[in-house]
């Protein structure tokens, strides 16, 4: 695949905001334009992730990087400006003006005084389009929210303090943008992808304020897409993800075991001192195994809102 097959996932942030009814909605709901990808080298013991959310109408704004090498982690957390994804350390969309200019395409740079990260992501197949399988809740009234996920490979090197590391892996990005308050939307998700030797495989699952189940998915190789269209997830002793049972589109059942964590870290979507409620992800990156798929690694985030205050 080429730089050109990331899709939607690569758009600049300046354009989108338009097309869903902005000014209608501006004084009543977050609009915000996210983008998260996270990446592994299971050779080289290196793991990280590089989120950044933007916002034009007073939703938090924060950029983070979380590095671990040798299971040693930092991270690395600024807020971007308006209309960008990127930040002082961190490069999403140009801003440094080193090798890309304006669309999110091959490159990931984070340069701060204890994490250097140089990376070029390759798509591995087309984005998977789950703004078309009507997934994501909604907002009351406003547009659904634009949601993509894609699998790829990643090369280049990392710096984690004196920790140098050649990078030569695979990982998973999304892009989300739209109308978006996680608090009221859902009350719990699962999700993520999970990059076998030639297939990839992606998911979520909600749980929303009535008690209903939304799911959605794709498995993805040379053969296509295919729909994933009931998801059974099994925890383990640290209620972690350690089993998911999928029907997929002409393959039936299909089991994915978890055989361990690799690395893993909180994510939060809110400042310091907020009142609930919060939404608040465990994302984890670990070694999956299927009788159909064979040995894979990926990473599985579960969302849940604490309403407790």
């Amino acid at each position: 695949m080429s730089a050109e097959s990331w899709g939607n996932i690569a758009k600049p942030v300046s354009g989108w905001v338009a097309r869903d009814n902005y000014e209608r909605w501006r004084n009543i709901y977050p609009w915000k334009d996210n983008s998260w990808m996270v990446f592994w080298d299971e050779m080289n013991a290196v793991y990280g992730m590089v989120w950044s959310t933007t916002s034009p109408n007073g939703a938090p704004r924060k950029c983070r990087v979380v590095l671990s090498v040798d299971g040693i982690m930092q991270d690395l957390i600024e807020v971007p400006d308006i209309g960008t994804l990127s930040s002082k350390s961190v490069d999403l969309d140009g801003a440094f003006g080193e090798k890309i200019t304006g669309n999110m395409t091959h490159y990931v740079v984070a340069k701060s005084e204890r994490i250097n990260i140089e990376l070029t992501m390759m798509p591995r197949w087309l984005p998977i389009d789950y703004t078309a399988k009507h997934i994501l809740p909604a907002l009351p009234g406003a547009p659904e929210l634009h949601h993509y996920q894609q699998g790829m490979t990643i090369s280049g090197a990392v710096r984690l303090d004196g920790k140098h590391r050649k990078f030569d892996g695979h990982g998973f990005r999304d892009r989300t943008w739209g109308w978006r308050s996680e608090g009221t939307q859902f009350v719990e998700v699962c999700g993520g992808g999970i990059c076998f030797h030639n297939t990839d495989v992606t998911l979520l699952k909600f749980l929303l304020g009535d008690g209903t189940t939304k799911v959605g998915g794709c498995m993805q190789n040379d053969g296509g897409q295919f729909d994933i269209h009931s998801a059974s997830i099994l925890y383990d002793e640290r209620c972690l993800a350690s089993k998911l049972v999928l029907d997929i589109e002409q393959l039936g059942e299909v089991e994915l075991e978890c055989e361990g964590q690799a690395a893993g870290w909180w994510m939060t979507f809110f400042e310091r001192h907020t009142p609930p409620p919060v939404l608040c992800e465990y994302d984890m990156i670990g070694r999956w195994h299927s009788d159909q798929f064979g040995v894979g690694m990926g990473c599985i985030g579960h969302d849940v809102i604490r309403r407790l205050g």
